[in-house]
């Protein structure tokens, strides 16, 4: 039986582990910052821990595109701050101490999302 990544690398205790570090890095950048100004952050904080359970294989898992839009429409997110998000998300699954290829993977679901979330 294959092991999915959720699973490689410890489920949903590591991935809020992840989560937490994504967000502090995130909030430490002002042109970042900005973008959660008036948001729920322990809400926001849960439904980003089910995305990167998607992202990494969660059986079961599945994240509605839907949502990612509705979520993101109003920010006018662009390319540059989303380009530095996923900067950060390596960033932090590297910490993590994820295999390159994994890591590949992950980045490679969230950048198939990009459009979804940059204002275009």
């Amino acid at each position: 039986m294959t092991t999915s990544m959720f699973e490689k690398y410890g489920g949903v205790p590591s991935v809020k582990v992840v989560v937490n570090d994504f967000y502090a890095q995130m909030l430490s950048k002002p042109n970042l910052k900005r973008y959660f100004a008036d948001t729920d952050m322990d809400r926001l904080a849960m439904h980003q821990i089910e995305f990167i359970a998607f992202a990494l294989g969660k059986p079961k898992a599945f994240y509605k595109d839907q949502r990612l839009l509705d979520a993101h429409r109003h920010l006018q997110i662009t390319d540059s701050s989303f380009n530095q998000t996923v900067e950060i998300l390596k960033a932090v699954l590297e910490k993590a101490g994820f295999e390159p290829d994994d890591l590949q993977a992950v980045l490679r679901v969230v950048e198939t999302k990009r459009h979804l979330i940059v204002k275009r």
